[in-house]
């Protein structure tokens, strides 16, 4: 029976082979990037000829196109396994962009790159339109002009909301290397290989801001080449023609066939392009990246869990670094170009960027206000204060929609990633890892081939802002729980008597960061509240060990100007109070711990003999487990009807006046110096205590007889 059914097997599968090999609905749909642009007859230096065809120029070989169109149509370089998988196929190039000719009406792309080179007629507003949609659907274009050209693509960039116009013009000689472009992008670090100066002639310098600049002249300071992520598509601008044969040598050859890769679209992921930085890779030596061996922030002295180094630690550093460069906040205030390494230098800088070993959030909002006033003509991206979400893969794809990556938290809190996209077929989530090498062109890395996402407090999203810094944030070590109250009743933080976090307080967020090494059950509470009102705001510290442990509090004004202050309680459940106010909030932190006196504590009633130099009024400030009075600054104190009265004379040496095992501290003022008058039946003191904090107490006060009649 087998000998019967064998030779059928082999004729069944024979059939099957040569029909699935020769079948045009089972055979494999090549991939292709279709590559258009200007005509010869739009454009002084297309890619194309009117045939589709590799342009040369009848002026000579040096102002054709062809050397730079030959080889990405090589199919040695683009084709089924080749460098890139999609295969090129040129289009003909067109003197006219008309409404669905890049994007037909069921929105898929008619074309994938677009070389929209110098023009000789300014583009119509059905042109724009078509482009427009076109980076929106994503596409890719490179629109350039010369340097006698003129403006006509300048509102196609107002239309999309993009500041870049062009100057004057730069001479400069053919050829002329540019800056070496940073190795971050997909067209300088790109499946052809990283980048190097740009050869470039003369050109018009490109005045820009919120958009990455990837080459400029060294010896003039000016822009020749910048980028911007547009929709889900992709821009280049030049203000010269370098990809004409003149200048197509190594570099620029590289530069245009990374650019024209971006079209190779290998499934329908929706991918952000957010520079992938690394905070160390293995073997560790200190040369890619070259920042890994550098200490982070103070791990000398704070001995951090995590380690000492960048490769040790700097995971939510590096992911912040990727996302603030993808929202353009390329220069710090100095103006040397951000990468992990500047950040870290920057936020180590009094420790205001971290808290602990964890990385601070908040301060990256701060450092982008500062770069932007700090660099000439400012214009710089500036970010939003974060804003903390729980994980939700909705949300995730949402964000991401909207054009905005998530700093996520895995790994129960032990590492950052970014997530800059998705793929909409299974929902698995596309990242930068900043601890892993990227994975080879054209593929992804996914969060699942790792990491476990965490749950509570988990996401941290960045945006664009043009205004408002003004926030109010509380940092402790995990062995603190915290809990602020403001005027209203509303409460965030742990709230001891319900065992229950609570984020009543309006614009506000309680969340833990975990330590990046063992233990990660344990690291530092944030409590963070945005745009807060002007008034006070109480703070119970509430330990979790039995011991009280140090508080950072930081307050920021309108502009992001940022004040900090630590605060070191005595005993667990201190309270404190701070009064946000947006005038001072990026000047101190106007902090208060709780206090109480006793006005002339030897005599009842608080009784107040008449006025006389002679007859000091003896005030106790009473100490207790929270209130230490030996760190009350005595030269501080004021005391009188409304507590600001300069009628401080002098103090005794402390003692345990109202027997009650805490020392007290007995201060004497002078009578009538004190501003008391008829009807006055309180009186209050005022004064500094370590660290910065005031203290405020008030105490009845019983006045014999009217005073004026002494």
């Amino acid at each position: 029976m087998i000998s019967k059914i064998k030779p059928v097997l082999i004729l069944v599968t024979l059939f099957l082979v040569l029909f699935f090999s020769v079948s045009p609905s089972f055979a494999q749909e090549e991939k292709v990037i279709k590559v258009s642009g200007f005509s010869p007859t739009r454009s002084g230096s297309p890619l194309l000829n009117a045939l589709g065809n590799p342009y040369v120029s009848p002026a000579g070989p040096s102002t054709g196109s062809n050397i730079i169109a030959s080889f990405i149509s090589s199919p040695e370089r683009f084709g089924p396994g080749k460098t890139i998988e999609c295969s090129v196929d040129f289009q003909a190039p067109t003197d006219y962009i008309s409404s669905g000719s890049l994007v037909n009406v069921d929105g898929k792309l008619l074309v994938d790159v677009f070389f929209a080179t110098n023009t000789t007629q300014p583009l119509t507003q059905e042109e724009i339109t078509e482009l427009k949609k076109f980076l929106l659907t994503g596409g890719v274009v490179y629109a350039h002009t010369t340097a006698s050209g003129g403006d006509q693509y300048v509102p196609l960039f107002q239309e999309l909301s993009i500041d870049i116009s062009f100057g004057e013009r730069q001479q400069e000689s053919t050829p002329t290397p540019s800056s070496d472009p940073e190795d971050i992008y997909l067209t300088t670090n790109g499946p052809f290989g990283t980048v190097g100066p740009l050869i470039h002639g003369p050109f018009r310098s490109i005045l820009a801001s919120g958009v990455s600049v990837i080459a400029y002249s060294p010896n003039l300071g000016t822009n020749i080449l910048v980028e911007s992520q547009i929709g889900s598509g992709y821009l280049a601008v030049a203000s010269s023609p370098l990809h004409v044969n003149v200048l197509a040598q190594g570099n620029n050859i590289r530069y245009f066939s990374n650019l024209v890769a971006i079209g190779c679209k290998d499934d329908n992921s929706i991918v952000l392009p957010v520079p992938s930085f690394k905070q160390g890779l293995e073997p560790y030596d200190g040369i890619d990246p070259v920042w890994e061996k550098q200490i982070y922030d103070d791990a000398l002295n704070t001995l951090p869990n995590c380690g000492q180094t960048m490769a040790d630690c700097a995971c939510a550093l590096t992911s912040a670094t990727m996302v603030m460069r993808y929202f353009d906040v390329n220069l710090a205030p100095d103006a040397s170009s951000i990468n992990p390494e500047i950040i870290n230098n920057f936020f180590k800088v009094n420790s205001v960027g971290f808290i602990g070993p964890n990385f601070r959030w908040s301060y990256a909002g701060n450092f982008s206000a500062e770069a932007n006033s700090s660099l000439i003509g400012g214009g710089q991206t500036k970010l939003e204060q974060p804003v903390r979400l729980d994980y939700d893969l909705e949300d995730i794809k949402a964000l991401i929609q909207g054009e905005k990556p998530v700093i996520l938290k895995v790994n129960d809190g032990s590492h950052w990633v970014v997530v800059k996209g998705y793929d909409p077929d299974d929902d698995r989530l596309i990242i930068n890892d900043p601890l892993y090498p990227d994975p080879p062109p054209g593929q992804h890395a996914y969060l699942d081939e790792r990491y476990t996402p965490d749950t509570t407090g988990s996401m941290v999203v960045y945006e664009t802002t043009n205004s408002d810094y003004r926030y109010l944030e509380f940092a402790a070590v995990s062995k603190n729980h915290l809990l602020v109250e403001d005027v209203n009743g509303n409460k965030t933080g742990y709230d001891a008597e319900t065992g229950q976090i609570v984020k009543q307080i309006p614009n506000s967020d309680y969340a833990l960061d975990e330590y990046y090494g063992p233990p990660t059950d344990e690291g530092v509470y944030f409590l963070t509240i945005k745009l807060p009102s002007d008034g006070e705001f109480s703070l119970e510290i509430i330990s979790q060990d039995g011991q009280p442990h140090p508080v950072q509090v930081y307050s920021s004004d309108i502009e992001g100007k940022l004040a900090g202050k630590t605060i070191n309680p005595e005993v667990s459940g201190e309270n404190y109070t701070f009064v946000y106010n947006e005038e001072t909030a990026g000047e101190f932190v106007s902090a208060f711990i709780d206090a109480a006196i006793d006005i002339n504590p030897l005599m009842k009633n608080n009784l107040l003999v008449p006025p006389n130099k002679k007859f000091p009024v003896p005030v106790a400030v009473l100490g207790s487990e929270a209130f230490d009075v030996a760190k009350v600054n005595q030269n501080s104190l004021t005391f009188g009807e409304n507590g600001y009265e300069q009628s401080f004379d002098s103090c005794d040496d402390p003692w345990d006046i109202n027997r009650d095992g805490e020392p007290d501290l007995v201060c004497n003022f002078i009578a009538d110096e004190l501003g008391l008058g008829v009807g006055d039946t309180e009186a209050t003191l005022k004064g500094m205590y370590e660290g910065g904090i005031y203290f405020s107490a008030t105490d009845l006060v019983w006045l014999l007889k009217p005073w004026f009649l002494f």
